[in-house]
This record gives C-alpha cells, sequence and structure tokens, in this order.
C-alpha cells in the first residue's frame, strides 16, 4: 500500500489488511490473481493487493471505479470457476436474510480458488456491542449510523450457517480466523467516530487511525473478536504459507496503555465540548434570533432602498421640473422688469394723461358750463324767436287783412264813376 494514501479508518483497516495478508499468501510466487469483490464498489480491496492482480467490483450501487459490474451478490452474472478469489468485506450482513444463502452459494460458484466472506457474525456479544454503539452514535452525534442501522434492521448472519452453504457448495474446506478484540473495537469505534464528527478533531482521528493501524492491528486477535474471514476453499488445499497468517498473536498488556489513555483525554475532551456545545447552542439561538432580525432589517432595508430609488427618481423629476420653473421665473422676471419699465412708462404717461385730462375735464366743465349758459341764451332767444314768430304771424295776419281790405277798397275805387262822368 502507498504511503502517499491517507491514513485508512481502523475498522476498514482491520479487515482488507486481513484479506490482503490472505490473498498475497494464497497467490505467493504464482501468477497474478483474477479477483471478484462483491459489496466492493469503492475498490478499496486493490490498496492491499499485488500492483498485477486484477479486480473486477461487483455492486448494486454504481461509483467511479473501474471495471463496476451492477449486480447482486445472490445472482452473479459470471459462469462457474470464473476467478481465482471471491471477496465480500463485511458485505453479508447487509443482505437481507432470505438472501444469504444464494449469496454465500453464488460467491461459491463463481471462484475455482477461494472465497472469503469477511464480516461481523452473531454473537450475544457482538450483537450487544452494536447496539451500545448504535445507541452511543444517535445520543452523542446526533444522528443514525447508516451501516449500523442496517445491522440491526436485518441482524447479523450466523458464522455456522455460512461455513455449512459453502460446505454444501463444494467447498472442501472451511476455515474462519477472527480479529479485533470486541471491547478495544467498541472503544475505538467510539473514539474514532466522536473525533471524526468534530472538524477540530478531524487531524487527530487520522493519527489515531495510524497509530492503531501500525501498532496494535497485526497482533488484534485475542479474547472475544468483532470480525471474522471466513475462508471457503474451493480449488487446492491451502499453502503452508497460509498458516502464517492464521497463526495465533494477541497484543501484549501494554499494548492498550495509549489507547486507556487516549480514552482518558478523549472523555475530558467530550466534557469540554458539552460545555462548548451549550455555549455554542446558546450563541447560535442568538445568532439565529440576530439573524432573523438581519434578515427583517435586510427586507426593511430593501424596501427601504426601493422608496429610495423611487424617491430618487421622484427627486430627479422635481429637479428637472425645478429646472424649467426656475428658467420659466427668470424669464418671467425678466418680462416683469420689461413690464415694470413699461409700467412706468405708461404711469408716466398716464400722469401726463390724467393731468390733461384734468385740463379737458376743467375746459370740459367750462364748455359745458359756457354751452348751459349758450342754452340758456338759446332758450331765451327761441322765447324770443317764439314771441316775434307769433308777433310776425300776428303782423302777417293782420297784413293780409290789410290786405284783404286795401284789396276792397281798390276794387271799391275802380268801380265808383268818375266825378266827371255824372
Amino acid at each position: 500500500m502507498s504511503d502517499s494514501v491517507p491514513p485508512t479508518p481502523f475498522d476498514q483497516e482491520q479487515r482488507y489488511r486481513l484479506i490482503g495478508e490472505l490473498l498475497r499468501a494464497v497467490r505467493g510466487d504464482g501468477p497474478p490473481l483474477f479477483i471478484l469483490d462483491i459489496g466492493g464498489r469503492t475498490g478499496v480491496l486493490r490498496r492491499y493487493l499485488a500492483d498485477d492482480d486484477r479486480v473486477i467490483l461487483a455492486d448494486v450501487e454504481e461509483s467511479e471505479e473501474a471495471d463496476l459490474v451492477l449486480a447482486s451478490g445472490s445472482a452473479l452474472p459470471f459462469v462457474d470457476r470464473t476467478f481465482d478469489a471471491v471477496v465480500a468485506a463485511d458485505t453479508l450482513e447487509h443482505v437481507p436474510p432470505e438472501f444469504r444463502e444464494a449469496f454465500v452459494r453464488e460467491a461459491c460458484r463463481v471462484t475455482r480458488g477461494v472465497t472469503v466472506l469477511a464480516g461481523p457474525y452473531y454473537h450475544p456479544r457482538v450483537a450487544e456491542a452494536e447496539q451500545r454503539l448504535a445507541e452511543f452514535v444517535r445520543s452523542r452525534i446526533g444522528e443514525p449510523h447508516r451501516y449500523l442501522e442496517e445491522h440491526l434492521a436485518l441482524g447479523l448472519p450466523d458464522r455456522e450457517a455460512v461455513e455449512r452453504w459453502a460446505l454444501e457448495s463444494g467447498a472442501h474446506e472451511v476455515r474462519a480466523l477472527g480479529h479485533g478484540n470486541l471491547e478495544r473495537w467498541l472503544g475505538l469505534m467510539a473514539i474514532a467516530l466522536l473525533l471524526d464528527d468534530d472538524p477540530a478533531t478531524r487531524d487527530l482521528a487520522g493519527r489515531f487511525h495510524s497509530f492503531y493501524n501500525l501498532s496494535l492491528l497485526p497482533e488484534d486477535r485475542s479474547g472475544q473478536v468483532y470480525r471474522h474471514v471466513v475462508v471457503a476453499v474451493m480449488g487446492e488445499a491451502l499453502p503452508e504459507r497460509v498458516e502464517q497468517v492464521f497463526a495465533p498473536r494477541e497484543l501484549s498488556a501494554k499494548s492498550g496503555a495509549a489507547v486507556l489513555h487516549a480514552l482518558d483525554h478523549l472523555a475530558a475532551f467530550d466534557h469540554a465540548r458539552d460545555l462548548f456545545e451549550a455555549e455554542r447552542n446558546r450563541l447560535e439561538e442568538e445568532l439565529a434570533r440576530r439573524s432573523e432580525d438581519l434578515a427583517q432589517h435586510k427586507i426593511s432595508l430593501h424596501e427601504a432602498e426601493e422608496d429610495l430609488a423611487q424617491h430618487k427618481v421622484a427627486l430627479a423629476d422635481a429637479q428637472r421640473q425645478l429646472a424649467e420653473h426656475k428658467k420659466a421665473l427668470r424669464d418671467a422676471v425678466a418680462d416683469l422688469r420689461g413690464h415694470a419699465e413699461t409700467l412706468t412708462r405708461v404711469r408716466d404717461e398716464l400722469a401726463n394723461h390724467q393731468a390733461g385730462l384734468v385740463e379737458a375735464r376743467d375746459s370740459l366743465e367750462a364748455a359745458y358750463a359756457e354751452i348751459d349758459a349758450r342754452g340758456k341764451a338759446i332758450e331765451e332767444a327761441r322765447a324770443e324767436a317764439h314771441a316775434i314768430h307769433e308777433n310776425y304771424q300776428a303782423l302777417l295776419a293782420e297784413t293780409a287783412r290789410y290786405r284783404k281790405v286795401m284789396g276792397f277798397f281798390r276794387r271799391m275805387l275802380r268801380r265808383a264813376p268818375q266825378a266827371g262822368e255824372q
């Protein structure tokens, strides 16, 4: 495995390193192995094998890994004896119980060498440990652990039944290798999940995994174990070098001191984190309240900005109108000044006219007086003329009578006989 690969979580390292060690021992100096990894869509197994071993992945979920076949482990699309080895690492416990027998039989059918079925198998203490860990995850991390919850929902597989199905499928030998002390696994899983859950301790989690993988994992096989690797030999007998993989190993009494020391520090850290989280929750509530206030202020600010934009438009219109009014006012002032000058001139002329009118009025009044006087004189003359007219008429009448008398006398005179005539 390359040194550039980030530290693998210890629980993952437990199963894959042991499987890799077992397959390397099976291969020995022989040709590259052709391997089927059922449920291995992540391709992690490839890190623990020789570079020239070829691995085909079979899974019901997709990934970006090469050579991935979408298939169920209980109905594999391969002919009999296709692979040198078939591996299922921590997969069988996620298969519904009614399909597990078919899963085991299919894994044995398509291999000509060995079938490796690694994972937790049912034991009262193992089931209890998973239940406790699941409860711990729910209470301390705050959300269920997907894979643990599937273990609890489906139940762990029966190892004796799995070994029996393998023998019934043609295996001439079935062996089981336990690893991962159960109590140590439970404590380490709790530590790992806690460290990995908090960004502040995630780097420490990586170093913690590295410490276990380098210092404790190779010998961690004593007591009640969490996981077993069941190996069904379908082809030739396993070579003697494989026995070294199955050889008993046990950690010394002092090997767990560092873990206990880490547990003490983690307990102190966890207590401090509880205090911190209580304060953080309070601050988050305050932040949420202030964020809500801020959101309301932002809404109000947005509305104010919209009002301001409208006011700016209105102000621009008002300024434009004001400029127009100012121009009109300047024009009006100029006109008013011209009118004032005209008015002054007209006023002066009017004053002159008024003076003339006074004079004209005085003249008119004098004329009216003269007219009145002349009217009276005319009336008197008219009366006198009337009287003269009447006298004239009387005179005419008298004259007419006189003429008549004169006419009579003339006629009389013409008629009278002349004196000599008598």
